[in-house]
């Protein structure tokens, strides 16, 4: 279970892909794939490893005020389908 305390960490090999307009989360040596919003990407590049998914919501939340109350839940919610994709590791 991934919670404020976990720390997201990226599986080797992916990369952020930006195809006919839209960002895809990319594996090459797979077939996973996985499509990203523009919060999802910013997201994907803040889970380096080191941050908990608590201070992501945190840094988000300072960048994004007008993001309101359910920033924390959209976190959690790209950061459980990237770690259920298998992009990350928790």
């Amino acid at each position: 279970m991934i919670s404020s305390q976990s720390i997201p960490k990226p599986v080797d090999g992916y990369r952020v892909e930006e195809i006919d307009g839209e960002l895809l989360l990319y594996h090459p040596q797979s077939t996973a794939t996985v499509y990203m919003n523009n919060t999802a990407a910013l997201v994907w590049q803040l889970c380096d490893g080191q941050r908990e998914v608590g201070e992501i919501v945190e840094i988000l939340g300072e960048s994004f005020p007008e993001s309101g109350e359910h920033l924390g839940e959209d976190v959690l919610r790209a950061i459980t389908s990237f770690h259920d994709n298998g992009a990350l590791q928790v």
